[in-house]
């Protein structure tokens, strides 16, 4: 009983050593196949390589490649140009900021005039107004917000009637006009019935000249005209009798075309049109909403 139960082990292991001998080993693959597996990559390159359609791609990747980059510099320099007026703007705002502190103690001791108040209030306002401006171009350009206010505005999408914006209305869709806030909406609509100096004949004078002349007659009404290269040209003013500063205003907007006075939190806006603010009300519905002169 012994022996057959040794016996046992020996002629499994002397089965699976058989089985082991009469398993085939795996066949190699044919040389055939790898001759048409070569083939078909060299036909695959060539194809890739001369078809016009695979060029034409290649072409337009490597052009949108080139506009990406030349995206990415026009941004990168329109950033740097406007973090430089930015900061430029900011210190010239601390110095009339200083100005005016200085101004306002005058004042309180009666010893300057109200024009010279009036210029450095203009002055102040205006610089305010413009850090206000490229603080929201810059962050346009980072994508903080919409870019709203920036100059440049198509000039059909906010046309505002002929002369210096006292004809037509802003569009209905887009942002509305806004009147000023108070007390400043008070302070503009009883400027606006201040007498001017009569004028004797005609003026030909820089356009500069006529804003100056405008601020010596109202020195009570803050004034920022935004008026580029145009500034230093001549206009013609062919008018000859008494005025209100609405009046003239009217009389400048027919003498000088594309010219525009607007409403603001701050005063009045002069400018040319395509330039201003999305949100700006002219003078005809500023007249309207408050009532007529000695109403």
């Amino acid at each position: 009983m012994r022996r057959t139960l040794l016996a046992v082990p020996a002629v499994v292991f002397g089965m699976t050593l058989v089985a082991l001998a009469q398993k085939s080993p795996e066949s190699p693959p044919a040389s055939g196949d790898k001759e048409k597996k070569s083939q078909l990559e060299d036909l695959l390159a060539q194809a890739l390589q001369h078809s016009p359609d695979v060029q034409v791609a290649e072409a337009k990747v490597k052009e949108a490649e080139a506009q990406l980059r030349q995206a990415r510099m026009i941004v990168a320099t329109k950033l740097v140009e406007a973090q430089s007026t930015l900061d430029q703007q900011r210190v010239n705002l601390t110095q009339v900021e200083k100005e005016w502190q200085r101004v306002v103690a005058l004042r309180a001791q009666g010893s300057i005039s109200q024009s010279e108040i009036g210029q450095v209030e203009a002055k102040l306002v205006g610089l305010k107004a413009q850090v206000a401006q490229h603080e929201t171009m810059l962050n346009a350009l980072l994508g903080k917000q919409p870019f709203m206010g920036q100059l440049g505005n198509a000039a059909g999408a906010l046309a505002l009637g002929g002369g210096l914006g006292f004809g037509g209305g802003m569009p209905d869709t887009g942002p509305k006009p806004r009147l000023p806030r108070q007390p400043m909406a008070d302070r503009l609509r009883k400027a606006l019935d201040q007498p001017l100096k009569k004028l004797d004949k005609p003026l030909t004078v820089p356009l500069r000249e006529v804003i100056n002349y405008v601020r010596e007659q109202a020195p009570g009404a803050p004034i920022l005209a935004n008026l580029g290269e145009k500034a230093g040209e001549n206009v013609n003013i062919d008018f000859k009798g008494e005025l209100t500063l609405g009046a003239f205003f009217q009389v400048l907007g027919d003498s000088v075309p594309d010219l525009r006075v607007y409403v603001r939190d701050y005063g009045f806006l002069i400018i040319f049109d395509g330039y201003q603010p999305n949100d700006v009300m002219n003078i005809a519905d500023f007249v309207a909403a408050t009532g007529e002169p000695n109403a």
